[in-house]
């Protein structure tokens, strides 16, 4: 009873250390190249690779989150989602202050 107690603490432990070291994914992020990657979402993430590219003359393209989770997923990163439907991408302009 005990063993089978310290096991479901230590899966709980593990799992909320998991969900803490994943970045949470937003719904709006600001881009200045339509190359969008890994890393403009995910910082911590150790590949930093090509999620999407935004077309040409676009200031704002919307994604489903699903696309993004994935692409997270076949990249070999985590990224957590709880209730983004959809991610928008927003061209900075260039009168925005840094």
């Amino acid at each position: 009873m005990a063993v089978l107690l310290l096991i479901k603490y230590i899966f709980l432990l593990f799992m909320s250390i998991n969900v803490i070291n994943a970045a949470l994914l937003q719904s709006n992020y600001i881009f200045d190249s339509p190359t969008i990657m890994s890393h403009l979402l995910n910082p911590q993430c150790p590949k930093d690779f090509e999620l999407l590219r935004i077309p040409e003359g676009e200031t704002t393209f919307r994604v489903n989150a699903q696309v993004i989770l994935k692409s997270f997923e076949l990249g070999g990163c985590e990224i957590s989602n709880t209730t983004v439907h959809t991610v928008t991408f927003t061209k900075q302009s260039s009168t925005d202050l840094k």
